[in-house]
Formats: structure tokens, C-alpha cells, sequence
């Protein structure tokens, strides 16, 4: 995964703010740990990459909680609550 993301320029931009999302949903491992061997390898502009990793972070949670209120308020109303 960290050798995907650090080959092409937009294309690993794309991923790793595509990773930062999902990782609230399936995978258990953080996107800040892929991200410190990315900032090592490259260096150059590590604010822009945590930027990225940061932002697809905090989207991926706000996402993560609208499909838990969705799920809750389906739940709640199919059950007669």
C-alpha cells in the first residue's frame, strides 16, 4: 500500500485521500501510520500530504457518522420506537 502511494503525483493524492476515508470504515490501521514512510521517502511538501491525510480523515468521520444516524434512525423507526 505505502509503495501504491508514493508512484505517480496525482494519482497517489487521489489514494491517499481515498485511504484517509475508508479507514473509518474498514481498516483498522490509521492513515497516519502509511503516511510517516511517505513523508520520509519524500519530504518535500509534507504539509500538503497530512494536509490530505487530515482532511480525507475528517470527511471519512463525518460520513461514518451520517450512516450511523441514518442506521439508528431507520432502526428506530421500523422497530415502533
Amino acid at each position: 500500500m505505502i509503495g501504491f502511494c508514493i508512484g505517480q503525483k496525482q494519482k497517489n493524492q487521489t489514494m491517499r485521500c481515498f485511504y484517509s476515508i475508508c479507514e473509518k470504515f474498514f481498516f483498522p490501521v490509521p492513515s497516519d501510520v502509511p503516511l510517516i514512510p511517505i513523508v520520509v521517502a519524500e519530504p518535500k511538501n509534507w504539509w500538503k500530504k497530512a494536509l490530505i491525510c487530515t482532511s480525507g480523515s475528517v470527511f471519512g468521520a463525518f460520513l461514518g457518522y451520517a450512516i450511523g444516524k441514518f442506521l439508528q434512525f431507520s432502526q428506530c423507526c421500523c422497530s415502533g420506537w
